[in-house]
């Protein structure tokens, strides 16, 4: 988290070193003005606002991520891969700013690209190795039938990352869920009794993890 008046160093003209004195979870400064999002989870723009390049919505469907002031431009992506921008209409269109995909953007939620490993912790720097089913409980956490590493892991909306269950050594012993084991877990879906089902693809079997934890 940084503050913006403490952090702020650019020219005071057109007013972009007059940063709100809020605390931010992310920042950006432009030619001539800054953003951040907010505390709050909403954006604060300041400096010129040539023809309203600073007039980004304060309400979005999803938690915002990212943002970023360009030169006569600001942009908000969120959780869900939604681009926002506001564009001065004197805007040269450099690169292309001027115009942005509709679509959503794909994003890395969890593990680290190209980098296959065991570790827990934050979501961009915890460690995978061929994940492939996955499914979300209704508090909104993720959990991921972990293959390579013969695990389940869950990822929660702060985006922590830990073991659910599973061992590193591969195996089909039952128990608890951090004392079982499985090989190479793939499938996930919740059964009408709130257990975790589990395709145990190298120990050809379905197994349960009960809702209080025991496989």
């Amino acid at each position: 988290l940084v503050t913006g008046v403490q952090t702020c160093a650019l020219p005071i003209y057109l007013g972009q070193r007059e940063a709100p004195s809020s605390t931010f979870r992310a920042f950006d400064a432009g030619r001539r003005h800054a953003c951040g999002i907010n505390a709050s989870g909403t954006p604060e723009c300041w400096g010129s606002n040539n023809s309203g390049q600073l007039d980004l919505p304060t309400e979005y469907d999803a938690e915002l991520v990212s943002v970023t002031a360009g030169g006569h431009h600001s942009c908000v992506l969120d959780r869900d891969g939604h681009l926002t921008c506001a564009i001065s209409d004197d805007s040269p269109n450099n690169q292309g700013q001027g115009s942005h995909p509709q679509e959503a953007y794909t994003l890395d939620l969890a593990g680290v690209r190209d980098n296959p490993g065991h570790q827990d912790g934050a979501a961009d720097t915890a460690l995978f190795n061929q994940p492939s089913g996955a499914i979300y409980d209704n508090a909104g956490n993720l959990y991921i039938a972990d293959t390579g590493n013969h695990r389940i892991r869950r990822v929660t909306p702060s985006g922590i990352v830990s073991t659910y269950a599973g061992q590193a050594t591969p195996g089909s012993s039952n128990g608890s869920r951090l004392e079982a084991q499985f090989n190479e877990p793939r499938g996930l879906t919740w059964a009408p009794d709130g257990s975790l089902v589990i395709a145990d693809s190298g120990n050809h079997l379905i197994r349960a993890i009960s809702s209080d934890g025991v496989v």
